[in-house]
């Protein structure tokens, strides 16, 4: 008998030996007054398994799952919950031995889970326990968050070498357009606009440059009027090329019709602050950006203490007090995803906690990658920006004062020190 499929071929099904309306194709489910909304499967057997059921909010004994050949007369509609299934009972293992909670594909996920602040120290131990199972299945809802968007500029034969990474492209809703110029068509760069607690415009999201797009970069760095770089990769780590240094050290040098000139720099254990001056040779026009560059961050991981990253924020911030209002936080590691998500969803949180007194970690990063995929890369990632929450809350009630990282703030820190300002001179700082 030929199938929906187009074959004669047999197909697989699952059975779990109960009856259900499904049960003439071989799709039945456990005999339950009510189906879950979660089903929980142990991904290193395959097999039924205990977890707690977001449906429930108590344990749920999943159905062992078995594997039939049937010759399947499937309605369309059903196909996806038969992926879904198979997906299920072969998900790989995530940190060793772990159940693996798999959420209807259905269910429309929520935009937010907000929680007050006075709630959020209770919010996080209980999320934190069983090893961050409550964070674990946040992370899950967010990964298929915004994927489904266009990329066409993105894929388009000529742009695709100018794309660091394969699967890190920019969406059309929000990618940054680079003004088309007179010899040249091309608008691309691999960036969007990513949206901060004043507006959705408040920073550019963008991976570490390549060779071939340093002109596009700096011609960016022009046209969307930035005056501050926060950079939160090296140039190289564990051997690997990660950015092209984008910058010039002693002289200064022309990328396309932008020069730029080192006038300054600063090295700190954790950060090197550069200062340049950007300018226009078609329009003579110039004016100044700070790199604010964090060298304290391995790849895919966090940094080894919350208040690295804190102090950092505010030390970007303090600057941005002498900026023009509307003029964007460029914010790039890598691939611009990882560790830039982070970055700005902190600089979010912090604002709200400020203004709100609430906190919406979940909410935020859903937010961020309906901008850019993959904002905020990794579960640990996203495990650390509640870690930071918890320790500004504590921080905050602690101290009885304003939100302030204690003691003196990050620029005072940093005007403390002298640089040595000889152009093309640079010795690192002067205590």
């Amino acid at each position: 008998m030929r199938s929906m499929w187009g074959t004669s071929q047999p197909r697989t099904a699952i059975t779990t030996g109960s009856w259900s309306p499904w049960a003439p194709i071989g799709l039945v489910w456990p005999a339950s007054p009510i189906f879950p909304l979660a089903l929980t499967v142990d991904s290193s057997t395959g097999t039924g398994a205990t977890c707690p059921s977001v449906a429930t909010q108590r344990p749920f004994s999943c159905p062992r799952i078995q594997v039939s050949s049937v010759e399947p007369f499937l309605d369309v509609s059903l196909a996806p919950w038969l992926l879904w299934l198979l997906e299920a009972s072969s998900s790989g293992e995530r940190k060793g031995k772990m159940q693996r909670t798999m959420k209807c594909p259905f269910l429309k996920l929520s935009k937010s889970k907000l929680v007050k602040v006075e709630h959020f120290e209770a919010y996080f131990k209980k999320q934190q326990a069983d090893s961050n199972c409550g964070f674990a299945e946040e992370y899950e809802d967010l990964k298929l968050v915004g994927i489904n968007q266009p990329k066409y500029a993105a894929e388009l034969a000529e742009n695709r070498g100018k794309n660091r990474y394969n699967n890190v492209l920019p969406y059309d809703i929000s990618r940054v357009k680079l003004s088309v110029q007179i010899h040249s068509a091309d608008d691309y760069i691999n960036a969007n606009y990513m949206p901060g607690y004043h507006s959705k415009k408040d920073f550019i999201a963008t991976q570490g440059p390549l060779p071939n797009t340093l002109k596009a970069f700096w011609r960016m760095v022009w046209e969307k009027n930035v005056y501050a770089i926060v950079m939160l990769t090296k140039c190289v780590e564990q051997g690997r090329t990660k950015c092209e240094e984008y910058w010039p050290s002693k002289q200064a040098k022309d990328y396309g019709d932008i020069t730029v000139a080192m006038t300054s720099e600063i090295v700190l254990p954790e950060w090197t602050i550069r200062d340049f001056t950007v300018k226009n040779n078609q329009t003579s026009g110039s004016h100044p950006l700070r790199q604010f560059h964090f060298t304290s961050w391995p790849d895919h991981g966090v940094p080894d203490t919350t208040d690295l990253l804190i102090n950092f924020r505010y030390l970007v911030r303090d600057y941005m007090k002498q900026s023009p209002p509307e003029s964007p936080i460029l914010v790039h590691c890598s691939a611009g995803v990882g560790r830039t998500g982070t970055f700005i969803a902190i600089d979010r949180l912090i604002y709200q906690i400020e203004n709100e007194y609430t906190v919406d970690v979940y909410g935020i990063v859903y937010d961020l990658r309906m901008h850019r995929p993959l904002m905020v890369q990794t579960e640990d990632q996203y495990v650390f920006l509640n870690q930071c929450v918890l320790d500004i809350i504590r921080s905050q009630k602690d101290s009885k004062v304003d939100l302030i990282y204690q003691n003196t703030t990050a620029m005072t820190i940093y005007e403390n020190l002298a640089p040595v300002t000889t152009f093309g001179q640079t010795n690192g700082y002067i205590a």
